[in-house]
C-alpha cells in the first residue's frame, strides 16, 4: 500500500511541475505570398504570453518542410534578417511575427502550398507549454459557402 502511496505523490509533484509552465496562446496564422516555383514560404502569427515568466520560442518543426528557420529583423540592417536561435516572449505580453518583423520561414516544402488546406506547425517552447498548430493556407472567408446562393 505504501508504493502506491509513494507513486500518486510522485505522481502528483510532477504533475505540478508541467502546470508550472506558462501557457502561450496563438493566434492571426497566416502564410505569405508562395509562387509554384518556390519551395518555401512565411508564416506569420500572433504569441502570446499571459502567464508571469518570460516564455521562448525554441524551435520549429513541420512534417510539411525540410526545415522551419526562426528569422528575426538585424539590428540596424535597414530590412535585414537574420537566422535566430530563439524567439523571446514577453510575460503578460506577445510577440507578432509579421512581414518586416520576425517569421517563420519553411523551407523544402514537401507539397505545393496550392494544393493543402493548413500546414501543422509544433512550437517547441522554454518555460511555456508546447503548441501544435495548423496555419491555413488560403484565406476561407473570400471562399464560397455551399450554403451562400
Amino acid at each position: 500500500m505504501r508504493k502506491y502511496i509513494y507513486a500518486l505523490a510522485v505522481l502528483f509533484i510532477l504533475t505540478s511541475f508541467s502546470y508550472a509552465l506558462n501557457k502561450v496562446y496563438v493566434s492571426d496564422m497566416r502564410i505569405g505570398e508562395a509562387s509554384d516555383a518556390e519551395d518555401s514560404v512565411a508564416v506569420y502569427l500572433n504569441i502570446g504570453n499571459p502567464g508571469e515568466g518570460n516564455a521562448k520560442l525554441v524551435k520549429v518543426t513541420s512534417v510539411m518542410a525540410d526545415k522551419a528557420v526562426i528569422y528575426v529583423p538585424k539590428p540596424g540592417g535597414k530590412g535585414e534578417v537574420v537566422e535566430a536561435d530563439s524567439l523571446s516572449i514577453p510575460a503578460g505580453g506577445s510577440v507578432a511575427l509579421k512581414p518586416g518583423g520576425p517569421y517563420i520561414l519553411l523551407e523544402g516544402l514537401k507539397a505545393s502550398v496550392a494544393d493543402i488546406d493548413g500546414i501543422e506547425l509544433f512550437l517547441k517552447f522554454e518555460n511555456a507549454r508546447n503548441i501544435i498548430v495548423t496555419v491555413p493556407t488560403r484565406d476561407l472567408s473570400k471562399e464560397k459557402s455551399p450554403f451562400d446562393n
